[in-house]
This record gives C-alpha cells, sequence and structure tokens, in this order.
C-alpha cells in the first residue's frame, strides 16, 4: 500500500496519509478485530458524481487474512454497495492482493494506458 500511494501521489506515504484521510466525503471505516488492532483505513472521495473508494491496510491483514475478508465481504456487500450505484478507482498493478481481494469481492476491471495502474468497478 505505500508503494502505491506513493507512486500514485509523487510524495511520501506519511505526506499523504494525513490530507487522504481529511478528504473522505463519504463513509470512513476503520477496521479492527476485537482486540483493537488496526486492519485498516479506508474512505469515499466525491468528484461530481462518482465516489472513489481507497483502502490503506496494515501488516496485520498478513496475519489476519480470514477476519478481514470475512469483514470487508459483508461490509462492502451490506453497508457501502446500497448507498452508491457504483464505485471506481484505480489500483496499482503490482498490488497482487489488492487486485486478488476486489476481484473477490465482485470487480469488474477496465484497462488504462497508464502502465503502473488498472481502473476498477464495483456495482
Amino acid at each position: 500500500d505505500r508503494e502505491e500511494v506513493e507512486v500514485a501521489s509523487g510524495r511520501s506515504f506519511d505526506e499523504c496519509m494525513d490530507s487522504l484521510v481529511h478528504s473522505i466525503d463519504h463513509m470512513v471505516t476503520v477496521m479492527r478485530l476485537e482486540d483493537d488492532t488496526v486492519l485498516g483505513i479506508g474512505g469515499i472521495q466525491q468528484c461530481v458524481s462518482v465516489y472513489f473508494p481507497w483502502l490503506v491496510l496494515s501488516q496485520a491483514v498478513e496475519e489476519h487474512p480470514i477476519e478481514f475478508l470475512r469483514f470487508s465481504k459483508k461490509y462492502i456487500r451490506y453497508i457501502v454497495m446500497p448507498q452508491f450505484s457504483y464505485l471506481t478507482n484505480l489500483v496499482y498493478r503490482k498490488n497482487v492482493l489488492h487486485i486478488q481481494w476486489l476481484s473477490g469481492i465482485g470487480a469488474e476491471w477496465i484497462e488504462t494506458n497508464d502502465p503502473d495502474f488498472i481502473r476498477f468497478i464495483l456495482q
């Protein structure tokens, strides 16, 4: 996630996180385990009538992949998607785990001319 943020923005991860969190227009989610271990933080930014979700995961996801998958799949299906007709954004092509996760929750893929990023859409 750190590399993806840095490639997309041209700035360091730390520089981006504060502005990213403060730019959330709709929904902010902090995924935690019962012991308060943070798995990730995400939000949805709006530009005109298009909604762009983003998610940054912690390293704890590697230790708790099943919990993350169970929570995120239900959260996306029952909480997020009923509020939006679709969500779209770009994902770093090297971020194989995010691509697999997005595919697993039903993302469709649209090629771009950007060698580093591919577009997904969730409906």
